[in-house]
């Protein structure tokens, strides 16, 4: 059965370089990456280099120094031994205050990632490089085989690619070596099968959709492969064909308050706003107690105002759970909102919170 993979969310040592790893079958749509040096098989996208340095397993995402690059590391021991945040405090982040230095922009708060399904403690920090602004998420998969420390450095305004490798990477962990040496079970998919230990009962079913990662807001999901994802600091994270925040779109923003009651909230808070904001362009609105998407029935408002000689269909969902709360905004042209909407069903039925 062709799977593709369960969501979702690096430091460059001084050293001589090893015989670099390439993909070996093009139409494979994966390729394994082995590192016998610390015990441990993955999978990543064809084409990307990778090879093994003191630190650990690179995957470079591109072909200058300044590109995107995935770092994979394997500890021996349990992982629940394992003191992360102490390791944040006192090695990592002094260890980049020191590197960096004026560089450094900022050093996020220590919390739990959700990275294709997995809670993985760890930091984001800003900084700059070349007169462009990047990051680094340093998380650690606390497994009782060995404990493993991913590292993703890419640039601020295109994450897309360097999480996307940091999911599947993730997902496809095996500590061994040779796991993968008869290649990938299944077809030309990942074998990463309901089997894996690391995948949790109930996961939806992503078959033939690419995983979105947003570590900033501490969620993973999955979309048409069509579709591009943009972060926006002020409103969270676009979603749409054209790669940019123009309608159609769908916003997602994430929030770890709870909401108790979002039906109340959307009929006492949101529709006031939404009639303030648009006033006699609000040609109608519609709220409902639970709306069906993603397999989920969960409380919605639609709004239809007209733009610039358009009418405009605005929905927007609330999911608030004991983790957090996620809003969703899909913007469409009325009438028109056909795959827009169906990326939204995805997405809502692909969330992934962190804790």
């Amino acid at each position: 059965m062709r799977r593709f993979i369960s969501m979702l969310v690096a430091l460059l040592l001084a050293a001589s370089m090893p015989a670099v790893g390439v993909a070996e079958d093009g139409d494979a749509g994966y390729q394994v990456v082995s590192c016998p040096e610390q015990g441990f098989s993955t999978l990543t996208a064809p084409g990307l280099n990778w090879y093994f340095e003191e630190a650990g397993l690179y995957i470079d995402l591109g072909n200058d120094a300044d590109s995107p690059w995935l770092m994979i590391a394997r500890a021996d021991g349990p992982g629940s031994q394992f003191n992360a945040q102490g390791y944040f405090e006192n090695a990592f982040t002094p260890q980049m205050q020191d590197s960096l230095g004026g560089d450094l922009l900022s050093v996020g708060e220590f919390q739990t990632y959700t990275v294709s399904g997995i809670q993985m403690p760890g930091v984001m920090y800003a900084y700059t490089a070349n007169g462009r602004e990047r990051n680094c998420l340093c998380v650690f998969d606390l497994r009782e085989d060995g404990f493993v420390r991913y590292e993703a450095r890419y640039y601020a305004d295109d994450s897309e690619d360097c999480l996307s490798a940091l999911a599947i990477a993730a997902y496809c962990y095996q500590p061994d070596a040779d796991y993968y040496a008869n290649g990938i079970p299944g077809d030309s998919e990942p074998g990463c099968d309901d089997s894996h230990p690391q995948n949790p009962e109930g996961a939806p079913d992503t078959a033939g959709l690419k995983a979105v990662a947003c570590p900033e807001l501490g969620f993973t999901t999955a979309v048409d492969p069509a579709f591009s994802a943009l972060y926006d600091e002020e409103d969270g994270l676009y979603v749409s064909l054209s790669g940019e925040g123009k309608i159609p779109y769908v916003l997602i923003y994430r929030t770890g308050d709870v909401i108790g009651e979002p039906a109340e909230y959307i009929r006492e808070q949101y529709t006031p706003h939404i009639q303030q904001q648009y006033g006699d362009d609000l040609v109608s609105y519609v709220e409902y107690e639970y709306y069906d998407v993603g397999g989920k029935k969960l409380p919605a408002g639609l709004y239809t105002y007209r733009l610039q000689g358009y009418l405009i269909d605005l929905l927007r969902i609330i999911e608030s759970t004991t983790q957090g709360t996620v809003i969703y905004t899909a913007k469409t042209i009325n009438g028109e909102g056909g795959d827009t909407l169906t990326a939204l069903d995805d997405l809502v039925r692909c969330m992934q919170q962190g804790e």
